[in-house]
C-alpha cells in the first residue's frame, strides 16, 4: 500500500458501495487519472460471510486481470495494505 501512497494521488470520491468507494487518483509521475476501486478491508472481514466475500473479491481481480478490451474498464494494478 505505501508504492500506492507515494505513487497517486486522489483528487475526487465518485461513488460509494457496501464495501468499497472509488476514487479519481492521479499518477503523480504521468498525470495521469484513473479509477480506483477501494475496499474497506474491515468491512470485508466484518461481513456475515468474510469468507465468501474474499472469494468474491478475489474471483472479480483475476476476471479483471483477463479482460482486454477497448470498451470494458482495464485492471492495471492491484494494491493491499
Amino acid at each position: 500500500m505505501s508504492n500506492f501512497i507515494k505513487n497517486y494521488q486522489t483528487v475526487k470520491l465518485i461513488g460509494r458501495g457496501s464495501f468499497a468507494k472509488v476514487a479519481v487518483c492521479c499518477d503523480m509521475q504521468t498525470q495521469k487519472e484513473y479509477a480506483v476501486k477501494i475496499f474497506e478491508k474491515k468491512l470485508l472481514l466484518e461481513s456475515q460471510q468474510p469468507n465468501r466475500t474474499k472469494i468474491a473479491l478475489l474471483n472479480e481481480i483475476e476476471i479483471m486481470r483477463k479482460i482486454k478490451y477497448p470498451s470494458i474498464i482495464r485492471l492495471y494494478e492491484v494494491y493491499e495494505g
